[in-house]
């Protein structure tokens, strides 16, 4: 049970950092084949004090999720 409800925390926490401006979506400057580029949250248009937020609620409440990967246009902004 407790995996079910982490998995839905995380898909609650996660669903505002998904909805992006299409402005946004036909600037994207490269599209990753062999390797991912790094970014940082804000400048994909994500919170870094959210992704912080999930991070604290995994490591404290002892989920079974070995690890998160956040991708924002084609970058990675979030690993762990």
């Amino acid at each position: 049970m407790k995996k079910l409800s982490a998995f839905f925390l995380l898909i609650v926490w996660l669903t505002p950092l998904l909805f992006t401006p299409v402005s946004a979506l036909n600037q994207r400057d490269y599209w990753p084949t062999e390797g991912w580029r790094l970014s940082s949250p804000e400048t994909q248009g994500m919170s870094s004090k959210k992704l912080q937020e999930m991070s604290d609620y995994l490591n404290t409440h002892q989920t079974f999720i070995d690890g998160v990967v956040v991708i924002s246009h084609g970058y990675i902004v979030y690993e762990a």
